[in-house]
């Protein structure tokens, strides 16, 4: 784990905004010391940095709540609005679904067809069991 002796705290993202025709974003990071730092992130990559930042604040807010260190969940749900687009590669090795998220950006999922059967197998057993029980949060 960190050594939070050696990190800076970040106040602020002053501003930040598209560069390179959307190829990636820049953003100023404010320390609590004031000093600030300039940052650069490439589209591709963006998703993926936000989902780790999100899921580390998902995990602290668990630890806050007072969830005891084995129990916590390292997940942070995004809540899909819609399905744009599905696909698959043309030798048949991954297929692919495209959703947009209550979250702001669209999330890609690809994965071997068996895993893809396996999703739809447990979607479709969560899809049955609501139509047959209440609402239960089976998380705990």
């Amino acid at each position: 784990m960190t050594d939070l002796d050696k990190v800076q705290s970040i106040r602020n993202i002053a501003y930040g905004g598209p560069v390179q025709q959307g190829q990636g974003i820049v953003f100023k990071i404010v320390f609590e010391d004031g000093t600030q730092t300039n940052c650069y992130c490439r589209h591709d990559q963006l998703a993926m940095v936000v989902a780790n930042l999100t899921a580390f604040g998902h995990l602290a807010e668990q630890l806050r709540a007072g969830a005891p260190k084995e129990a916590v969940r390292v997940s942070t749900p995004y809540k899909v609005t819609g399905v744009f687009d599905s696909g698959h590669t043309y030798d048949g090795i991954a297929v692919a679904i495209a959703v947009n998220t209550a979250q702001g950006f669209p999330l890609e999922l690809v994965m071997t067809p068996d895993l893809a059967r396996k999703a739809i197998e447990f979607l479709q057993r969560e899809l049955t069991n609501t139509s047959q029980t209440p609402p239960q949060d089976r998380r705990n």
